[in-house]
């Protein structure tokens, strides 16, 4: 069953680029003398493993896979809530990566939030989310994309405006599927495991 389904919190992120070359720029953003930390890349056949993500975990690690049902994209999940936003956007900003990122929960977390973020490899990024701190907000940066349902963010309650349904079928317009159980599998998957 697809994590989507079944999960309170879910980030993660898919890459235009092929996982070695990710796994390579991620080496290189942190394997670096002035940034000293432990860094191990695990090459292993297999599906990845979508245990739930930890708020704060001790070790950040990442699950680099190329889909079944995608073999042109690269998914990663990393092991923790935030779905390694601040890598993401230096793998975009530095490296050009075309990417989209889903922070997804339930509504019953003590702070739920729906996000779809498109990072395009350029300074245009487009976000849509909605969210519950003290009270629920949204939030859109750039423009939009043409399939976007904008006609959605004018309902009068904020927490409507944007859901898992949308940011799962704005995935789908840009020709990938999440949803499918088949993404979650792989016969090639590589976990980076980065000591903080």
């Amino acid at each position: 069953m697809p994590p989507i389904e079944n999960r309170e919190i879910l980030a993660f992120t898919v890459i235009w680029r092929p996982a070695h070359e990710i796994a390579g720029r991620i080496v290189e953003l942190y394997a670096r003398p002035d940034y000293p930390r432990e860094l191990r890349v695990t090459q292993f056949n297999g599906s990845p493993d979508t245990s739930p993500q930890l708020y704060n975990p001790p070790t950040r690690n990442y699950q680099l896979w190329v889909p079944e049902a995608h073999p042109g994209v690269t998914a990663m999940y990393p092991n923790y809530q935030d779905g390694a936003q601040s890598l993401v956007n230096g793998l975009s900003s530095l490296f050009g990566f075309r990417s989209i990122s889903l922070r997804l929960s339930a509504p019953s977390v003590p702070y739920p939030i729906c996000e779809f973020t498109l990072n395009d490899g350029s300074p245009h990024t487009r976000v849509v989310r909605v969210m519950k701190d003290s009270r629920w907000e949204f939030l859109t940066i750039g423009d939009p994309l043409p399939f976007e349902d904008t006609q959605n963010y004018d309902q009068r309650t904020i927490r409507k405006r944007f859901g898992v349904d949308l940011a799962l079928e704005y995935c789908r317009q840009l020709g990938v599927d999440v949803s499918l159980a088949s993404f979650w599998r792989s016969n090639n998957c590589t976990t980076m495991n980065l000591q903080a």
